[in-house]
């Protein structure tokens, strides 16, 4: 890693939490400490308990780079006990003006997007928040699947569009927020600390900065992954969208009904996804969600009509499909 500047204090904070990734924080690490930048940078690595081999491959990279890694080794499940890692633990030892975000299992592809995104927010004050286009790639073989791109080309998104952007947006991964942010967290941040949140408090002042470059990508289907983990728990799956619900109508109270309409619509939405977790086929198909239906995969909708008009042939697959080889 090259510090052109390296008297001045640390400018980005690097933040990454890590939990049973011992496939894949290697190539997070590697990512972080190929950046070439005018400013110095901090890697805060926060892992949370892993039983795997993840805090010995962390304590390795250490040693190499005392300088640059910080390491937050937990000997307890943090998460597990409800407690907002980022904000309890991350950003209490974050030096930098600015916040970049990256999960264990993630990484970045462009040696360059820290100084891409400082330069852009540095000529930006007026606006807190940094995205750009990502990679969704193979938790096994990083072959690409699809792309998170919300624009072809570099702009500034207004609330409105992050709003009805939802949580995946945007990827993460290529997240740079202002520090001085999180001096205040508003209620409905409280409310659900999540990626959603974040990327509308960020951009509730000046909008989200978007850069069309690649630089990143973001791995889904780990082993340990957020989703995997909700798609085997059905009741905490509804939960979760019980949260975001909650979470928009703080926000609506927040900003004074300024943006109802569109958070309305992300709730409905939300009420559509508990819907289609809990399998009430019936409710969706006789409710006022064709524009959500639109939203999903023609083969996901096709599911979901079958199951409402046919279910005893969807029993009579499902039993093929076990039994019948």
């Amino acid at each position: 890693s090259k510090f052109i500047n390296q008297s001045v204090l640390v400018f980005v904070s690097i933040v990454c939490t890590t939990f049973n990734h011992e496939k894949y924080i290697e190539d997070a690490i590697n990512s972080f400490l190929m950046q070439v930048t005018d400013f110095k940078y901090e890697l805060i690595i926060h892992d949370d308990a892993s039983t795997d081999s993840t805090p010995s491959i962390i304590r390795k990279y250490v040693e190499k780079y005392p300088a640059i890694i910080h390491p937050i080794i937990q000997e307890e499940n943090q998460y597990s006990k409800g407690i907002n890692i980022l904000e309890s633990y991350e950003l209490p030892v974050a030096n930098g003006k600015y916040i970049a975000f990256c999960e264990g299992d993630d990484y970045w592809t462009d040696p360059e997007k820290l100084q891409k995104q400082v330069n852009v927010l540095e000529k930006h004050p007026e606006c807190d928040i940094c995205a750009h286009s990502a990679d969704v790639v193979s938790a096994e073989d990083k072959s690409v699947l699809r792309k998170i791109n919300p624009s072809e080309t570099n702009t500034i998104f207004d609330v409105e569009e992050v709003i009805l952007g939802d949580g995946g947006f945007v990827a993460t991964n290529s997240l740079m927020i202002r520090r001085k942010l999180f001096d205040s967290i508003p209620q409905f941040r409280k409310v659900y600390r999540i990626d959603y949140s974040l990327q509308i408090w960020g951009a509730l002042r000046g909008g989200m900065i978007y850069l069309a470059e690649n630089m990143s990508s973001y791995r889904i289907f780990a082993q340990s992954s957020w989703t995997n983990r909700m798609r085997k728990n059905t009741a905490q799956y509804v939960k979760h969208f019980e949260k975001l619900i909650l979470m928009l109508r703080q926000l609506d109270v927040y900003t004074e009904g300024k943006y109802k309409p569109e958070i309305d619509n992300r709730i409905k939405w939300q009420e559509f996804q508990m819907l289609v977790v809990r399998q009430e086929n019936r409710k969706i198909i006789k409710g006022d969600y064709k524009e959500f239906l639109k939203e999903i995969t023609a083969k996901e909708r096709c599911k979901i009509y079958m199951k409402a008009i046919c279910p005893w042939l969807c029993k009579v697959n499902e039993w093929r499909k076990k039994y019948v080889r």
